[in-house]
Protein backbone atom coordinates (compact mmCIF):
# COMPACT_ATOMS: atom_id res chain seq x y z
CA UNK A 1 0.00 0.00 0.00
CA UNK A 2 1.17 3.51 -1.13
CA UNK A 3 0.40 6.72 1.03
CA UNK A 4 -0.23 9.52 -0.80
CA UNK A 5 0.94 12.53 1.20
CA UNK A 6 -0.53 16.05 -0.29
CA UNK A 7 1.24 19.61 0.62
CA UNK A 8 2.12 22.86 -0.22
CA UNK A 9 5.63 22.95 -1.85
CA UNK A 10 8.71 23.72 -0.45
CA UNK A 11 10.19 27.46 0.69
CA UNK A 12 13.10 28.92 2.91
CA UNK A 13 15.16 25.57 2.40
CA UNK A 14 12.61 23.47 3.91
CA UNK A 15 10.16 20.81 2.20
CA UNK A 16 7.21 22.53 2.50
CA UNK A 17 6.10 26.50 3.35
CA UNK A 18 3.39 25.62 5.61
CA UNK A 19 3.55 24.50 9.28
CA UNK A 20 0.95 21.50 9.66
CA UNK A 21 2.28 20.02 6.40
CA UNK A 22 5.70 20.33 7.29
CA UNK A 23 5.07 18.76 10.72
CA UNK A 24 3.25 15.39 8.77
CA UNK A 25 6.34 15.61 6.45
CA UNK A 26 8.29 15.11 9.26
CA UNK A 27 6.10 12.37 11.53
CA UNK A 28 5.83 10.14 8.04
CA UNK A 29 10.06 10.40 7.41
CA UNK A 30 10.13 8.41 11.29
CA UNK A 31 7.38 6.58 11.53
CA UNK A 32 6.97 5.38 7.65
CA UNK A 33 9.59 3.09 4.98
CA UNK A 34 10.06 5.41 2.03
CA UNK A 35 8.43 2.52 -0.18
CA UNK A 36 5.05 2.86 1.79
CA UNK A 37 4.41 6.78 0.61
CA UNK A 38 4.95 9.22 -1.71
CA UNK A 39 5.20 13.20 -1.15
CA UNK A 40 2.93 14.98 -3.47
CA UNK A 41 3.31 19.02 -3.85
CA UNK A 42 -0.10 20.45 -4.71
CA UNK A 43 -2.68 23.12 -3.69
CA UNK A 44 -6.33 22.84 -1.88
CA UNK A 45 -7.84 23.30 -5.18
CA UNK A 46 -6.24 20.14 -6.40
CA UNK A 47 -7.50 17.82 -3.91
CA UNK A 48 -11.19 16.80 -2.67
CA UNK A 49 -10.89 17.71 0.60
CA UNK A 50 -9.97 21.02 -0.49
CA UNK A 51 -7.34 21.67 2.00
CA UNK A 52 -3.77 20.44 3.00
CA UNK A 53 -2.22 18.43 4.35
CA UNK A 54 -4.20 16.09 2.55
CA UNK A 55 -3.67 12.31 2.84
CA UNK A 56 -4.66 9.67 0.02
CA UNK A 57 -5.10 5.86 0.49
CA UNK A 58 -4.65 4.55 -2.71
CA UNK A 59 -6.19 1.10 -1.22
CA UNK A 60 -9.25 2.46 0.35
CA UNK A 61 -9.29 5.59 -2.33
CA UNK A 62 -10.31 7.57 1.10
CA UNK A 63 -8.88 10.95 2.06
CA UNK A 64 -8.32 12.98 5.17
CA UNK A 65 -7.24 16.34 5.70
CA UNK A 66 -5.61 18.51 8.11
CA UNK A 67 -2.78 17.41 10.48
CA UNK A 68 -4.54 15.95 13.52
CA UNK A 69 -6.91 13.64 11.16
CA UNK A 70 -3.87 12.49 9.42
CA UNK A 71 -2.09 11.24 12.38
CA UNK A 72 -5.32 10.18 13.97
CA UNK A 73 -5.78 8.36 10.78
CA UNK A 74 -2.05 6.50 10.34
CA UNK A 75 -2.63 5.44 14.27
CA UNK A 76 -5.94 3.53 14.20
CA UNK A 77 -5.15 2.25 11.23
CA UNK A 78 -1.44 0.85 11.41
CA UNK A 79 -0.06 -1.69 9.26
CA UNK A 80 2.71 -3.85 9.94
CA UNK A 81 5.43 -1.94 8.91
CA UNK A 82 4.01 1.39 10.58
CA UNK A 83 5.82 3.26 13.42
CA UNK A 84 3.71 4.92 15.84
CA UNK A 85 5.74 7.36 17.50
CA UNK A 86 3.38 8.13 20.35
CA UNK A 87 3.51 3.92 21.39
CA UNK A 88 6.10 4.44 24.07
CA UNK A 89 4.37 7.43 25.98
CA UNK A 90 2.38 7.15 29.24
CA UNK A 91 -0.81 8.46 29.95
CA UNK A 92 0.71 11.60 31.61
CA UNK A 93 2.97 11.90 28.33
CA UNK A 94 -0.30 11.04 25.85
CA UNK A 95 -1.71 13.94 27.37
CA UNK A 96 0.32 16.36 27.12
CA UNK A 97 1.00 15.89 23.98
CA UNK A 98 -2.69 16.31 23.04
CA UNK A 99 -2.39 19.50 25.13
CA UNK A 100 0.42 21.45 23.71
CA UNK A 101 -0.58 20.03 20.19
CA UNK A 102 -3.58 22.03 20.15
CA UNK A 103 -1.48 24.82 22.11
CA UNK A 104 0.96 24.75 18.89
CA UNK A 105 -1.75 25.18 16.27
CA UNK A 106 -3.62 27.94 18.35
CA UNK A 107 -1.58 29.85 20.19
CA UNK A 108 2.04 29.37 18.90
CA UNK A 109 0.78 29.68 15.31
CA UNK A 110 -0.56 33.49 15.86
CA UNK A 111 3.57 34.58 16.09
CA UNK A 112 4.23 32.81 12.82
CA UNK A 113 1.08 34.72 11.08
CA UNK A 114 2.21 37.68 12.59
CA UNK A 115 5.90 37.37 11.11
CA UNK A 116 5.12 36.12 7.78
CA UNK A 117 1.75 37.18 6.85
CA UNK A 118 0.38 40.46 9.04
CA UNK A 119 3.95 41.93 8.67
CA UNK A 120 3.49 43.87 5.21
CA UNK A 121 6.92 44.22 4.36
CA UNK A 122 7.60 40.18 4.75
CA UNK A 123 4.38 39.67 3.17
CA UNK A 124 5.74 41.18 -0.16
CA UNK A 125 8.67 40.55 -0.49
CA UNK A 126 8.86 36.56 1.13
CA UNK A 127 5.76 35.31 1.99
CA UNK A 128 3.89 36.30 -1.21
CA UNK A 129 6.65 35.32 -3.46
CA UNK A 130 7.18 31.82 -2.32
CA UNK A 131 3.69 30.68 -2.30
CA UNK A 132 3.63 32.13 -6.57
CA UNK A 133 6.39 29.68 -6.76
CA UNK A 134 4.64 26.09 -5.15
CA UNK A 135 1.50 27.16 -7.52
CA UNK A 136 1.12 26.68 -11.14
CA UNK A 137 0.54 30.18 -13.17
CA UNK A 138 -1.73 31.62 -13.07
CA UNK A 139 -3.25 30.10 -9.81
CA UNK A 140 -1.11 32.17 -7.57
CA UNK A 141 -3.56 35.25 -8.54
CA UNK A 142 -6.73 33.03 -7.39
CA UNK A 143 -5.23 31.02 -4.60
CA UNK A 144 -2.46 33.21 -2.15
CA UNK A 145 -4.85 35.75 -1.17
CA UNK A 146 -7.37 33.39 0.39
CA UNK A 147 -4.62 32.16 2.25
CA UNK A 148 -3.67 35.02 3.74
CA UNK A 149 -6.76 36.06 4.76
CA UNK A 150 -6.99 33.11 7.08
CA UNK A 151 -3.79 33.89 8.60
CA UNK A 152 -4.62 37.18 9.15
CA UNK A 153 -7.70 36.35 10.91
CA UNK A 154 -5.81 34.33 13.51
CA UNK A 155 -3.12 37.24 14.06
CA UNK A 156 -6.04 39.21 14.97
CA UNK A 157 -6.05 38.54 18.86
CA UNK A 158 -2.70 39.44 19.32
CA UNK A 159 -3.07 42.90 17.68
CA UNK A 160 -1.86 43.48 14.12
CA UNK A 161 -1.57 46.85 15.17
CA UNK A 162 1.84 45.49 17.01
CA UNK A 163 3.70 45.80 13.40
CA UNK A 164 3.01 49.39 13.00
CA UNK A 165 6.03 50.55 14.23
CA UNK A 166 7.79 47.64 12.49
CA UNK A 167 6.99 48.90 9.60
CA UNK A 168 7.47 52.18 10.07
CA UNK A 169 9.92 54.83 8.75
CA UNK A 170 13.52 54.24 9.48
CA UNK A 171 15.33 56.59 11.86
CA UNK A 172 16.30 59.73 10.86
CA UNK A 173 20.60 60.48 10.49
CA UNK A 174 22.16 61.01 13.58
CA UNK A 175 23.25 64.82 12.61
CA UNK A 176 19.01 65.14 12.24
CA UNK A 177 18.36 63.29 15.80
CA UNK A 178 18.14 65.53 19.17
CA UNK A 179 21.03 66.44 21.28
CA UNK A 180 21.28 64.81 24.14
CA UNK A 181 20.14 67.81 26.54
CA UNK A 182 17.10 67.88 24.86
CA UNK A 183 16.72 63.79 24.99
CA UNK A 184 17.35 64.42 28.67
CA UNK A 185 14.70 66.94 29.36
CA UNK A 186 12.12 64.97 27.41
CA UNK A 187 13.21 61.91 29.73
CA UNK A 188 12.28 64.33 33.01
CA UNK A 189 8.86 65.48 31.79
CA UNK A 190 7.48 62.23 29.93
CA UNK A 191 9.45 59.46 31.27
CA UNK A 192 11.74 57.01 29.47
CA UNK A 193 9.04 55.66 27.31
CA UNK A 194 8.51 59.01 25.46
CA UNK A 195 12.02 59.14 24.43
CA UNK A 196 11.22 56.17 22.26
CA UNK A 197 11.19 55.86 18.63
CA UNK A 198 8.09 53.61 17.15
CA UNK A 199 9.91 50.73 16.03
CA UNK A 200 12.02 50.71 19.60
CA UNK A 201 7.85 50.80 21.49
CA UNK A 202 6.77 47.83 18.79
CA UNK A 203 9.63 45.81 19.66
CA UNK A 204 9.26 45.72 23.45
CA UNK A 205 5.95 44.39 22.42
CA UNK A 206 6.98 41.96 20.59
CA UNK A 207 9.04 40.64 22.53
CA UNK A 208 6.22 40.18 25.60
CA UNK A 209 3.78 38.55 23.13
CA UNK A 210 6.67 36.16 22.15
CA UNK A 211 7.87 35.51 25.79
CA UNK A 212 4.34 34.41 26.87
CA UNK A 213 3.78 32.26 23.91
CA UNK A 214 7.57 30.65 23.89
CA UNK A 215 7.91 29.95 27.53
CA UNK A 216 5.39 27.80 27.83
CA UNK A 217 7.32 25.69 25.57
CA UNK A 218 11.15 26.28 27.21
CA UNK A 219 9.35 25.19 30.14
CA UNK A 220 8.41 21.88 28.76
CA UNK A 221 11.46 21.18 27.23
CA UNK A 222 14.17 22.09 29.52
CA UNK A 223 17.65 20.99 28.37
CA UNK A 224 16.46 17.55 26.55
CA UNK A 225 16.89 17.20 22.92
CA UNK A 226 13.13 16.64 22.33
CA UNK A 227 10.05 17.88 24.34
CA UNK A 228 9.13 14.41 26.09
CA UNK A 229 11.46 12.33 27.73
CA UNK A 230 12.34 8.66 27.34
CA UNK A 231 11.71 6.53 30.61
CA UNK A 232 15.42 4.73 29.70
CA UNK A 233 18.06 7.49 28.64
CA UNK A 234 16.07 10.81 28.96
CA UNK A 235 16.43 12.14 25.75
CA UNK A 236 14.16 9.92 24.20
CA UNK A 237 13.61 10.03 19.74
CA UNK A 238 10.53 12.37 18.49
CA UNK A 239 7.28 12.11 19.08
CA UNK A 240 4.22 13.34 17.15
CA UNK A 241 4.70 16.27 19.69
CA UNK A 242 8.07 17.51 18.56
CA UNK A 243 7.26 17.17 14.27
CA UNK A 244 4.34 19.42 15.30
CA UNK A 245 6.49 21.77 17.64
CA UNK A 246 9.08 21.91 14.71
CA UNK A 247 6.78 22.63 11.95
CA UNK A 248 5.85 25.89 13.65
CA UNK A 249 9.25 26.83 15.00
CA UNK A 250 10.78 26.02 11.62
CA UNK A 251 9.21 28.44 10.18
CA UNK A 252 9.26 31.35 12.45
CA UNK A 253 13.29 31.05 12.45
CA UNK A 254 14.32 29.82 8.85
CA UNK A 255 12.87 32.63 5.99
CA UNK A 256 14.95 35.55 5.31
CA UNK A 257 12.43 38.19 5.68
CA UNK A 258 13.57 42.09 6.01
CA UNK A 259 12.05 42.24 9.28
CA UNK A 260 13.46 39.22 11.22
CA UNK A 261 11.86 40.56 14.42
CA UNK A 262 11.00 36.78 15.44
CA UNK A 263 13.85 35.08 14.56
CA UNK A 264 16.04 37.38 16.53
CA UNK A 265 13.86 36.98 19.27
CA UNK A 266 14.13 33.03 19.25
CA UNK A 267 17.90 33.16 18.42
CA UNK A 268 18.79 35.64 21.31
CA UNK A 269 16.11 34.64 24.49
CA UNK A 270 15.67 30.76 23.26
CA UNK A 271 19.12 29.10 21.86
CA UNK A 272 17.63 25.76 22.84
CA UNK A 273 14.38 26.00 20.64
CA UNK A 274 16.86 27.05 17.72
CA UNK A 275 19.12 23.79 18.55
CA UNK A 276 15.67 21.64 18.36
CA UNK A 277 15.22 23.13 14.93
CA UNK A 278 18.78 21.85 13.75
CA UNK A 279 18.12 18.30 15.43
CA UNK A 280 14.98 17.71 14.17
CA UNK A 281 15.96 18.96 10.22
CA UNK A 282 18.74 16.67 10.87
CA UNK A 283 17.11 13.74 11.30
CA UNK A 284 14.01 14.14 9.50
CA UNK A 285 15.83 15.07 6.49
CA UNK A 286 18.68 13.68 6.04
CA UNK A 287 17.86 11.37 3.00
CA UNK A 288 16.05 12.58 -0.27
CA UNK A 289 12.09 12.37 0.18
CA UNK A 290 9.63 10.57 -1.77
CA UNK A 291 8.65 13.54 -4.32
CA UNK A 292 6.33 12.68 -6.90
CA UNK A 293 5.68 15.14 -9.12
CA UNK A 294 1.79 15.50 -9.70
CA UNK A 295 0.26 15.48 -13.69
CA UNK A 296 -1.56 18.78 -14.64
CA UNK A 297 -2.82 18.99 -18.11
CA UNK A 298 -3.96 22.75 -19.58
CA UNK A 299 -7.59 21.94 -18.52
CA UNK A 300 -7.53 20.46 -15.11
CA UNK A 301 -5.22 23.94 -14.25
CA UNK A 302 -7.94 26.31 -16.03
CA UNK A 303 -10.77 24.09 -13.92
CA UNK A 304 -8.76 25.19 -10.70
CA UNK A 305 -7.77 28.62 -11.65
CA UNK A 306 -11.67 29.05 -12.52
CA UNK A 307 -12.84 27.64 -9.19
CA UNK A 308 -10.45 30.08 -7.70
CA UNK A 309 -12.05 33.19 -9.67
CA UNK A 310 -15.49 32.07 -8.19
CA UNK A 311 -14.50 31.58 -4.67
CA UNK A 312 -13.49 35.40 -5.14
CA UNK A 313 -16.67 36.85 -6.73
CA UNK A 314 -17.39 39.15 -3.44
CA UNK A 315 -21.29 37.25 -2.87
CA UNK A 316 -21.18 34.42 -4.60
CA UNK A 317 -18.00 33.35 -3.88
CA UNK A 318 -18.93 32.37 -0.32
CA UNK A 319 -22.03 29.87 -1.53
CA UNK A 320 -19.83 28.63 -4.18
CA UNK A 321 -17.20 27.33 -1.80
CA UNK A 322 -19.89 25.93 0.49
CA UNK A 323 -21.43 24.07 -2.51
CA UNK A 324 -18.15 22.98 -3.78
CA UNK A 325 -16.86 22.14 -0.14
CA UNK A 326 -20.06 19.53 -0.35
CA UNK A 327 -21.60 21.28 2.66
CA UNK A 328 -25.05 22.50 1.59
CA UNK A 329 -27.11 20.73 -1.44
CA UNK A 330 -29.38 23.66 -1.14
CA UNK A 331 -26.57 25.78 -2.07
CA UNK A 332 -26.77 24.12 -5.89
CA UNK A 333 -30.18 24.72 -6.15
CA UNK A 334 -29.78 28.66 -4.79
CA UNK A 335 -26.76 29.16 -7.82
CA UNK A 336 -28.99 27.54 -10.48
CA UNK A 337 -32.03 29.28 -9.45
CA UNK A 338 -29.95 32.57 -9.57
CA UNK A 339 -28.75 31.54 -12.67
CA UNK A 340 -31.89 31.08 -14.36
CA UNK A 341 -33.30 34.21 -12.91
CA UNK A 342 -30.16 35.87 -14.49
CA UNK A 343 -30.66 34.63 -17.76
CA UNK A 344 -34.75 35.43 -18.28
CA UNK A 345 -33.89 39.01 -17.32
CA UNK A 346 -31.01 39.13 -19.90
CA UNK A 347 -33.49 37.52 -22.71
CA UNK A 348 -35.88 39.75 -21.46
CA UNK A 349 -34.06 43.11 -22.27
CA UNK A 350 -33.06 41.87 -25.72
CA UNK A 351 -36.39 41.31 -26.63
CA UNK A 352 -37.65 44.26 -24.97
CA UNK A 353 -38.24 46.15 -28.36
CA UNK A 354 -40.07 43.12 -29.94
CA UNK A 355 -42.29 42.19 -27.02
CA UNK A 356 -45.56 44.27 -27.23
CA UNK A 357 -45.92 46.16 -23.66
CA UNK A 358 -49.37 46.39 -22.19
CA UNK A 359 -50.90 49.66 -21.42
CA UNK A 360 -49.48 51.64 -24.56
CA UNK A 361 -51.39 53.21 -27.10
CA UNK A 362 -51.96 51.43 -30.41
CA UNK A 363 -52.03 52.34 -33.77
CA UNK A 364 -54.70 51.88 -36.41
CA UNK A 365 -54.97 51.62 -39.88
CA UNK A 366 -58.17 51.84 -41.74
CA UNK A 367 -58.06 51.06 -45.64
CA UNK A 368 -59.35 53.92 -47.56
CA UNK A 369 -62.97 52.81 -49.06
CA UNK A 370 -64.16 53.45 -52.04
CA UNK A 371 -67.38 52.21 -54.67
CA UNK A 372 -70.06 50.79 -52.54
CA UNK A 373 -68.25 50.29 -49.33
CA UNK A 374 -68.58 53.63 -48.49
CA UNK A 375 -71.60 52.99 -47.57
CA UNK A 376 -70.73 51.12 -44.56
CA UNK A 377 -72.19 47.33 -44.15
CA UNK A 378 -74.72 47.46 -46.55
CA UNK A 379 -72.53 48.83 -49.05
CA UNK A 380 -70.29 45.90 -48.14
CA UNK A 381 -73.38 43.44 -48.44
CA UNK A 382 -73.66 44.77 -52.12
CA UNK A 383 -70.73 45.68 -53.34
CA UNK A 384 -69.44 41.92 -52.44
CA UNK A 385 -69.32 41.30 -56.56
CA UNK A 386 -67.24 44.35 -57.32
CA UNK A 387 -63.80 44.30 -56.89
CA UNK A 388 -62.53 46.57 -54.92
CA UNK A 389 -60.19 49.48 -55.73
CA UNK A 390 -56.66 49.78 -54.24
CA UNK A 391 -55.51 52.15 -52.13
CA UNK A 392 -52.79 53.14 -49.72
CA UNK A 393 -53.63 52.82 -45.97
CA UNK A 394 -53.70 56.05 -43.85
CA UNK A 395 -53.07 56.42 -40.00
CA UNK A 396 -56.23 57.01 -38.34
CA UNK A 397 -54.80 58.06 -35.33
CA UNK A 398 -51.06 57.87 -34.36
CA UNK A 399 -50.52 57.53 -30.73
CA UNK A 400 -47.14 55.27 -29.99
CA UNK A 401 -44.99 53.51 -32.50
CA UNK A 402 -44.85 49.77 -33.60
CA UNK A 403 -48.33 49.07 -33.33
CA UNK A 404 -51.68 49.19 -34.79
CA UNK A 405 -55.05 47.71 -36.16
CA UNK A 406 -55.34 46.56 -39.44
CA UNK A 407 -59.44 46.33 -40.27
CA UNK A 408 -60.13 46.11 -36.57
CA UNK A 409 -57.16 43.52 -36.02
CA UNK A 410 -54.73 44.24 -33.52
CA UNK A 411 -51.24 43.92 -35.09
CA UNK A 412 -47.96 44.63 -33.88
CA UNK A 413 -45.57 46.52 -36.60
CA UNK A 414 -41.50 46.05 -36.44
CA UNK A 415 -39.90 49.29 -37.00
CA UNK A 416 -37.66 48.99 -40.34
CA UNK A 417 -39.36 45.68 -41.71
CA UNK A 418 -41.27 45.78 -45.07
Amino acid sequence: MVLELHVWGPAYGLPSLEPECLAVIAYFTQALDKSEWTLVRSSPSAVPTHRLPALHDTTTTSWTAGLTSILAYLQTNPQATYGNLDNDLDPSQRASTTAYTTYLTTTASRLLALSLYASTENWTTTSRPAYSSALTFPLGWTEVTPVRRAWLLLAEPLGIDLLDGEDAEAPKPKDEQPEIPEIAKTMAKKGIRSALTPEQKARIRLEAVVSETLDVLVDLKGDRKFFLPDDMDGEGRPSSLDCVAFGYLALMICPDVPRPWLREIITSKYPGLQAFVNDMTSACFGDALPVVEPKEGVFAVARRFTDGALRNVPGLGREWGRWRNGRRVMDLLLLLGGGIGVVALLAGLAFRGRIPVLGLPVQRWDRQRSGLRAFGAAGALFGGFVPPASGAGLAAEVNAPGYGKADGVEVAVTPGVE
